[in-house]
């Protein structure tokens, strides 16, 4: 056994983007080149969903 959890590892995987995404936000807010972090922003937000749609699929490992 590795010892590798999926579903725990896209759960962190999700809350850290979560997190991210509050520093971008405060960028965004802060800098005044905001089409660069409003694109971050963007993606990391898709790639967040996406981790959700992988979870949502996961089958839970003992």
């Amino acid at each position: 056994s590795s010892g590798f959890n999926k579903e725990t590892c896209l759960i962190k995987l999700i809350s850290k983007l979560q997190e991210f995404d509050g520093y971008l936000q405060f960028m965004e807010n802060e800098l005044r080149e905001k089409s660069r972090t409003g694109t971050l922003k963007t993606l990391t937000t898709q790639l967040a969903e996406s981790l959700k749609k992988l979870m949502k699929g996961a089958v839970p490992t003992l």
